[in-house]
This record gives structure tokens, C-alpha cells and sequence, in this order.
């Protein structure tokens, strides 16, 4: 009997393990624009599951929710024209009690966009820092590394896709 329920208790605790490894409720999608001869839009549009909210890049204060956000690796081949834009008209804003704060996301999904100029039509690199909670629970911030190759881009073109 002791046999029986250890081995319950190491898969039970090996799919917990496996499944909070794997598990990412938002999916994210990456495609550019050219928008002139020397500026490009980079969006990144975050498909979030049913449930759970993905917070703005702007928050009350630092003590509660990680907030998105975006870092772009350095390189003279372009210069980040202001900063990376979000759709206020798909915000949600709410008083949180667990964070006691005033905290603003998004459901469902919702799309980021960086205006850059452009030197040399080479690749974009960086990555995103995010937070998602549930009614139940958060999740730790995840960074998902993204990239942009933009030496084709000659119009709107998917560039790639991170789905965890």
C-alpha cells in the first residue's frame, strides 16, 4: 500500500512539475510594417486564454503585478522612435485587492506596437518581460525573446511567433 501511494504521490508532483513548466496562457505573435523609406512598425500582438489577464506596461507602482515590458537589444541599425505604444481602448482598470492597488490589463488579446528608423534593414532582437494572473492565482513573470528580420520586409509580412 505504501508502494502505491508514494508512486501517486511522485506523479502527481512529476505532471504538477512538468505542467507549470510548460504551461503559458499567452501566446505571442510578431509581424512589421514599413511605414516610409526609413520607418518601420514593429507589432506584437499577445493572444491571452480565457481567464487570465496580462497586465500594462504602465502600473500604479512597482509593488504589485509585474508590468509588461519590452527590451530591445542595441544596435545602430535602428533608433526606437518613442516607446512601445499599447491600445488604451482595451484596457481594463480595476481596484485589486490582493495587490491593493489600482492595477490595469488586458483579456483576450491585444496588440503592442514600436515605431523604429531604420539604418540598415538587418534583424531587431529583444525580448518580453510579462506577468499573468487567473482568479486563483499568478503565474511568474516569463521573458520571451522575439526577433525581427526585417532585410525581406517590403510591406505588412508575419515574422515569427512564440507560442509557449
Amino acid at each position: 500500500m505504501k508502494n502505491i501511494l508514494f508512486a501517486l504521490l511522485i506523479s502527481t508532483l512529476s505532471f504538477s512539475l512538468v505542467y507549470s513548466q510548460t504551461y503559458s496562457p499567452v501566446k505571442w505573435e510578431y509581424s512589421a510594417k514599413k511605414v516610409s523609406e526609413t520607418e518601420v512598425e514593429l507589432h506584437f500582438v499577445a493572444t491571452i486564454d480565457n481567464g487570465w489577464k496580462l497586465f500594462s506596461q504602465t502600473l500604479e507602482s512597482d509593488q504589485g503585478p509585474v508590468a509588461t515590458s519590452f527590451t530591445f537589444h542595441s544596435t545602430t541599425d535602428y533608433n526606437r522612435v518613442g516607446t512601445v505604444n499599447e491600445n488604451e481602448d482595451e484596457q481594463k482598470t480595476a481596484y485589486d485587492d490582493v495587490f491593493e492597488m489600482n492595477v490595469v490589463w488586458y483579456e483576450g488579446s491585444t496588440t503592442f506596437v514600436q515605431r523604429v528608423e531604420v539604418a540598415n534593414y538587418n534583424t531587431i532582437v529583444g525580448q518580453i518581460e510579462y506577468m499573468v494572473c487567473n482568479k486563483d492565482r499568478c503565474l511568474p513573470p516569463e521573458h520571451v525573446p522575439f526577433e525581427f528580420d526585417i532585410s525581406k520586409l517590403g510591406g505588412t509580412m508575419i515574422l515569427g511567433a512564440n507560442n509557449n
